[in-house]
C-alpha cells in the first residue's frame, strides 16, 4: 500500500523523493568516511610496532633513582659540612635533593682538589652490578633510568629558572646529566682488543661532551665550561699533568685523549709492555723514539685520574654504563679494579651489566665483583640502620611476569585490556618464559607466518587459530627464530648485516657506506641510516 504524505509535509521536507516510500535523510560525509579504509598504508598496518614503554620494571627503576638521588644528596651534605658526613633524613629527602641540584657543583680547594668531605671513603661514587640473562632488558632498564633522571633534572631546572628571576650566573648553568655507554663484544674478546669499552667511553666523552663550544652554555665563561675545567684539573695533576709519565702513558693507551692531555714531550714514545720491569731498549727508526714500559697498575691509576678530572668538573653525577662485562679482557678487569675502588674518583655512578649465565665462580669478573663488594661494604653498611643506600648494589634482573607480558602484547596489537589477548599472551609466555627479547621475536614470527595479522576489513589485529596451533607456529629454538627473521629480509639488508657483523660497536655510517658500495651502486648514508 503506498505511503501518502500531506502536501504541507512534502513542501517542508526537502528530502522527499516522488514515487519512493519514506524519506532520505541528509548525510554528513564525515559520518561515513573512515580513513582506516585507505589502502595506501596497508603494508605499514601489517607490521607490528613495539611500544617504547618499559614494562614491569618499576621497582628496579625506583631503586636506581634512589641510588642516584642519594649520591646527589650526600655530595651536597659532604660539601656543606666540610668535616663530617651528614646523613639525610628521609622525611626531608626530596627538599634536600632539590637544594643539592641548585648548588651541587664542587668547589675547588687551593690545591685543586674537590671540596667534598666523606666519612666513608667510597661515598663519593656508586657502583651497581646489574645481572640477567641475555635479552632480559638490562640495557632498556638503564636507558629508561637515564631518561627519567634527565627529565627530573630538566623539570627542576626549569622550575628554578621561573622562580629566580635574578639568578646569579652560576645558577644559570645548563642542567645536563651526562651518561655514556661502553659495550664489550665477543668479537673484541676474541681478537684481544684491550680496553675496548673503556676506550669507547673516553672517545664519546672527548668527542661529544668535551668537544668544546658545542656543549657550552651561553651564560658560561671560558673557565666555566666542563672542557676548561677538565683541562685545568689535568694540568694541576701530579700524576697525569703535562710532561709526566702518566700523561705519556694515557696518550699512547688512549690516543683520543690527546686534545685534553695537551702537548708534552715524548710524543713518539711507544709502550713496549705492561709490566713492572724497567727497560731502556730503544726502537730503531728514522724518527727518534723511545720505549715506555709501564705497569698495569700505573695504567689503572692514570685512567682513574682522568675520569676523576672529568667527573669532578660536572654539576651532576656522571652515569657510566658498561655492558656485557662477561666478555671484558683481563687488562680491562685490571683497570676496573682501580676505577671501582678509587677513593678519589667521585661524582659518578657506575652501572656494570653482565650475563649471569655466562659468569661463573672462576670468572675473572666474579673475582672483581666480590672484591669491590667486600671493600665497599666493609664497615660502611648503613643500609640496615638508617635507611640510606650503600655505595655498592647488586641487582638481579629476572624475566617479566605473565601480567607484564600480557600488557605488552595488548599494547602491541592495540587492545584496551590485557584480558583481550589472554590466549595469545599465555602461549607466548609459555614459549618465551617472559624474556622480552624472545617475546618480540615470537610476535614477529607469528606475523611472518600469518598466524597473527592485521585485518584491513575489521581494522584490528586478529588471530584465528587455537592456542595449540599458535604454539606450533613458534619455534622452540631462538637461533632458528632469528635465522628465519633474517631469511625474510631483503638481500641488501642481509648484506648490510654481514658487513656490520665484522665491525665494532661504534659504527661510522660513512665508513659503512664505503664498505657497502661497489663500483655499480652506492647505498648512500640516508639509505643506510
Amino acid at each position: 500500500m503506498p505511503h501518502h504524505r500531506h502536501s504541507m509535509d512534502i513542501m517542508d521536507d526537502d528530502h522527499y523523493v516522488e514515487g519512493a516510500n519514506g524519506t532520505i535523510a541528509e548525510q554528513e560525509d564525515e559520518a561515513y568516511y573512515d580513513d582506516r579504509s585507505d589502502a595506501d598504508d596497508d603494508l605499514e598496518k601489517g607490521r607490528i610496532r613495539f611500544p617504547q614503554t618499559l614494562y614491569g620494571r618499576e621497582h628496579e627503576l625506583q631503586t636506581l633513582q634512589h641510588i642516584y638521588d642519594d649520591l646527589v644528596t650526600r655530595n651536597l651534605d659532604s660539601k656543606e659540612s666540610g668535616k663530617e658526613e651528614v646523613l639525610p633524613e628521609q622525611s626531608t629527602r626530596s627538599d634536600e635533593v632539590a637544594a643539592a641540584e641548585q648548588s651541587l657543583e664542587p668547589d675547588l680547594e687551593s690545591d685543586g682538589s674537590s671540596a667534598y668531605h666523606y666519612s666513608n671513603p667510597y661515598d663519593a661514587s656508586r657502583v651497581i652490578f646489574l645481572s640477567g640473562y641475555s635479552g632480559v632488558g638490562k640495557s632498556a632498564l638503564v636507558q629508561e633510568f637515564v631518561k627519567r633522571v634527565q627529565q627530573q633534572k630538566r623539570s627542576q631546572s626549569q622550575n628554578r629558572c621561573t622562580t629566580a628571576s635574578n639568578s646569579s650566573p652560576s645558577s644559570k648553568h645548563s642542567s645536563k646529566v651526562w651518561h655514556v655507554c661502553g659495550k664489550y663484544t665477543e668479537q673484541s674478546a676474541a681478537i684481544s682488543a684491550p680496553f675496548s669499552a673503556i676506550a669507547e667511553v673516553l672517545e664519546k666523552l672527548t668527542l661529544h661532551y668535551l668537544a668544546g663550544n658545542g656543549n657550552k652554555n651561553e651564560n658560561d665563561t671560558d673557565n666555566d665550561d666542563p672542557r676548561s675545567k677538565v683541562i685545568g684539573r689535568i694540568r694541576e695533576s701530579s700524576l697525569i699533568g703535562p710532561g709526566t709519565r702518566g700523561n705519556r702513558a694515557l696518550r699512547v693507551t688512549f690516543p683520543i685523549l690527546g686534545s685534553l692531555l695537551g702537548s708534552c714531550d715524548g710524543e713518539n714514545e711507544i709502550i713496549t709492555g705492561y709490566d713492572d720491569t724497567p727497560t731502556n731498549t730503544s726502537v730503531p727508526s728514522k724518527r727518534r723514539t723511545s720505549s715506555l714500559c709501564i705497569s698495569m697498575n700505573a695504567i689503572g691509576e692514570c685512567t682513574a685520574e682522568i675520569f676523576s678530572a672529568i667527573c669532578h668538573s660536572l654539576e651532576y653525577p656522571l652515569i657510566l654504563f658498561f655492558d656485557d662485562l662477561q666478555w671484558a679482557d683481563e687488562a680491562s678487569i685490571s683497570i676496573f679494579s682501580h676505577l671501582l675502588l678509587s677513593k678519589d674518583l667521585g661524582n659518578v655512578v657506575f652501572v656494570c651489566a653482565y650475563r649471569s649465565n655466562e659468569v661463573h665462580d672462576d670468572h675473572s669478573f666474579t673475582s672483581l665483583m666480590e672484591g669491590v663488594v667486600a671493600a665497599r661494604s666493609n664497615g660502611h653498611d648503613h643500609g640496615d640502620n638508617d635507611g640510606t643506600m650503600t655505595t655498592v648494589e647488586r641487582m638481579d634482573l629476572f624475566s617479566l611476569t605473565p601480567e607484564a607480558i600480557a600488557r605488552f602484547i595488548a599494547d602491541c596489537v592495540k587492545k584496551e585490556e590485557p584480558e583481550d589477548v589472554a590466549d595469545l599472551a599465555e602461549v607466548v609466555y609459555q614459549k618465551t618464559m617472559g624474556n622480552i627479547f624472545f617475546v618480540r621475536l615470537a610476535l614477529e614470527e607469528l606475523v611472518r607466518k600469518n598466524a597473527l595479522f592485521y585485518d584491513v576489513m575489521c581494522f584490528e589485529w586478529r588471530w584465528v587459530v587455537s592456542k595449540v596451533e599458535l604454539s606450533d607456529y613458534m619455534s622452540d629454538d631462538v637461533l632458528e627464530t632469528v635465522k628465519g627473521k633474517i631469511e625474510h629480509l631483503p638481500g641488501d639488508i642481509r648484506r648490510l648485516l654481514v658487513v656490520m657483523a665484522h665491525l665494532p660497536n661504534a659504527l661510522d655510517v660513512s665508513m659503512l657506506n664505503e664498505l657497502m658500495s661497489d663500483g655499480e651502486y652506492s647505498f648512500g648514508e640516508v639509505a643506510i641510516r
